[in-house]
């Protein structure tokens, strides 16, 4: 569902039928429209953090090995 739909926007910038249809059985058009919205924003400012070298404080705990 969710994931599915966030990897395909950040892979391609669409979401596939599929996906959409697995959404659309538990989402409404106005909730789908606000995710796909989040993930927008989120790309954008994670774009803007790499591109401005924004650093992790010393202290923030990464992703486990």
């Amino acid at each position: 569902g969710i994931i599915a739909m966030t990897d395909e926007i950040c892979a391609n910038d669409c979401v596939s039928e599929p996906t959409w249809k697995e959404l659309r059985a538990g989402w409404s058009d106005a909730e789908l429209c606000e995710l796909v919205l989040l993930v927008g924003v989120y790309r954008m400012v994670a774009g803007f953090l790499n591109t401005m070298g924004v650093e992790l404080d010393p202290n923030t705990p990464g992703w486990p090995d």
